[in-house]
């Protein structure tokens, strides 16, 4: 489970820089929901019900939202220090540290 969002994160790196070499590498998206697919079966077995079999299809968008927060969140992260940065290095420069 941990490891999930990572692995989301190589892929679509990994379909990206591919596709400048070879557009058949964009079906490496389609390993995403694939990698789910033996848990949503073995439930399908335990429960019998059909809705189970969308599991990998909303893993596949928890995963996405996770990397979209994360990428997110960095980029505040080091737009803010940019800004600090620079905010210290006008009040050197004027002389009011």
């Amino acid at each position: 489970m941990i490891l999930q969002v990572p692995l989301t994160i190589a892929l679509l790196l990994a379909a990206c820089l591919g596709s400048l070499a070879s557009p058949v590498t964009l079906l490496l998206l389609l390993l995403l929901p694939f990698s789910h697919l033996p848990k949503a079966f073995s439930l399908l077995i335990s429960k019998r019900d059909a809705c189970l079999l969308l599991l990998p299809l909303l893993f596949t968008v928890r995963n996405l939202c996770w990397v979209w927060a994360a990428i997110s969140w960095g980029t505040r992260g080091i737009a803010r220090a940019r800004i600090f940065r620079l905010k210290l290095v006008r009040r050197l420069a004027n002389g009011r540290l």
